[in-house]
């Protein structure tokens, strides 16, 4: 740091400064939201509370994708966040109840081989 100060001519108070961005700065970088990643639209509301939820679903959607690809990474998935998006919108549940006992029953309808891949990877 010494060879930074006279090199530069920077004062110990700006060299804190530089510190605490070389700490920061890798954090901000894996926090910064990438307009492809969440689909970002223009925001047509008015009333302040409308904009506040309307951001705070698009980070909770933004958290939840973060989460799908840690996971992906996680276990050493071949596929995209976008692929399992897309095989996911096609998985369907029913609910069955049963005319006499009035049991409720629920089946998950797996039917592709991609679905099945991606049932035995989250295990569901």
């Amino acid at each position: 740091m010494y060879s930074l100060f006279k090199k530069f001519k920077i004062s110990k108070h700006m060299a804190t400064g530089l510190a605490w961005h070389k700490a920061v700065l890798p954090n901000l970088r894996q926090c910064r939201v990438q307009k492809t990643d969440l689909k970002i639209r223009p925001i047509y509301h008015r009333l302040q509370r409308r904009i506040e939820a309307h951001i705070c679903i698009s980070f909770v959607a933004y958290k939840v994708y973060k989460e799908l690809e840690r996971q992906l990474f996680e276990k050493q998935s071949s596929l995209s966040p976008e692929k399992v998006i897309d095989i996911a919108k096609t998985i369907f549940a029913i609910k069955i109840v049963h005319p006499i006992s009035k049991d409720v029953y629920f089946k998950t309808l797996i039917i592709t081989d991609e679905q099945r891949l991606l049932a035995k990877q989250f295990g569901f």
